[in-house]
């Protein structure tokens, strides 16, 4: 179904119905009854609503669609304020939320008013709304780190129609729940993290539409921050400049489990100081 106006002659107040496979009309009607200018129709699998917000006549409105060919007929649905000001409005198939674009918002009908539920940023306009089921998107980390010993979290921030279902993998190979619960939601967990973490992250996401990986986030024991803050800054430059003047891992003066020696091979030496600075450059764990 459609709608349109007569040849040369402003405003939409004719229905006609056509063959979706060919095009061909199939029926068409004359001036609908009390519509001046239909500006578009939001149906669900219940009702057809038809609107006319620039209507001088309140009642006219917005009218639901009670009789089709060859004569239709309306009763009253609602009647918001008049605005001319207005894009398009679709209605929800389950919960008959309709919902109208007026430049640059997007209302909710309510009653007999209008609430308003988005502002567009950046002065964005929309012409088009339509409620769809989409399939889930992410928007993943770059990267995860942490130091050893400390709990590292990888989140798949999912957009698209829920519920989702979440499986981590790791080097794609699915992560045991059992032994890791976290591997079954949108929140991985790594905790007690040390070399064994260290991996290529991703997660599998379904919903009633379909399935999603998401992008890879590689995770990076951070062995060079020492006092387990985040960051490799100046706090762990004293402490690897401390242990660097012991030198010797077995010396009883030496940090427990010898943090320093980067390349544990039971000295702090010049080759962790070479493989401290990067770390120390990156500032951030993981980077």
């Amino acid at each position: 179904m459609l709608a349109f106006g007569a040849l040369n002659n402003f405003g939409t107040n004719r229905l006609a119905t056509i063959d979706p496979a060919t095009g061909a009309v199939l029926a068409f009607t004359n001036t609908l009854p009390g519509v001046s200018d239909l500006d578009y129709i939001a149906s669900n699998g219940n009702e057809d609503l038809f609107f006319d917000l620039n209507a001088t006549t309140a009642s006219a409105r917005v009218r639901r669609l009670t009789a089709l060919m060859p004569s239709p007929a309306f009763a009253s649905f609602a009647s918001p304020p008049q605005t001319n000001n207005f894009g398009d409005a679709a209605r929800h198939p389950t919960t008959n939320q309709t919902l109208f674009s007026f430049f640059p918002d997007i209302f909710e009908l309510v009653g007999n008013t209008y609430v308003k539920r988005v502002t567009l940023a950046n002065g964005a306009q929309i012409r088009g709304i339509a409620w769809a089921n989409l399939p889930p998107r992410t928007v993943m980390p770059d990267h995860a780190g942490v130091c050893p010993g400390g709990t590292a979290t990888i989140t798949a921030k999912a957009v698209g129609t829920g519920p989702f279902t979440y499986k981590w993998r790791k080097n794609g190979i699915d992560i045991d729940s059992i032994a890791n619960p976290s591997a079954v939601t949108a929140v991985l967990s790594l905790s007690n993290a040390d070399a064994s973490a260290v991996a290529n992250y991703d997660c599998v996401i379904q919903n009633d539409c379909g399935m999603h990986v998401t992008d890879v986030v590689p995770f990076i024991l951070c062995t060079s921050d020492f006092n387990c803050d985040g960051s490799v800054d100046d706090l762990d430059f004293q402490d690897f400049a401390f242990q660097y003047n012991i030198l010797d891992c077995a010396d009883p003066s030496m940090p427990a489990n010898c943090p320093s020696d980067l390349n544990l091979d039971g000295v702090v030496d010049d080759v962790d100081f070479q493989l401290f600075v990067p770390a120390y450059d990156c500032l951030l764990c993981g980077e």
